[in-house]
């Protein structure tokens, strides 16, 4: 969505570049689709945010943004990547 409206341009070999860094990419499970239960003081921001939030919650990785939102929850797996 982001690169359609013009915010982010993705590369065509996105995928190819993913896997020569050995970037794994998680599929959404129906555990992180739980988890967005657990953030309902977002309810109202962005849904692709509360998707990656919930995914990290519940595969126990890291999130880092800077979005202030985010941050706010004081979460020990979200850090500011601003630090």
């Amino acid at each position: 969505m982001k690169s359609m409206l013009g915010g982010i341009k993705i590369p065509n070999d996105l995928s190819q570049q993913f896997e020569s860094a050995n970037i794994h990419v998680s599929e959404f499970t129906s555990n992180a689709a739980n988890e967005i239960l657990r953030f309902g003081s977002l309810a109202k921001h962005d849904p692709f945010d509360r998707l990656i939030l919930a995914q990290a919650s519940a595969s126990g990785a890291k999130l880092v943004t800077v979005d202030r939102a985010l941050l706010a929850l004081d979460l020990d797996f979200i850090l500011d990547a601003e630090n």
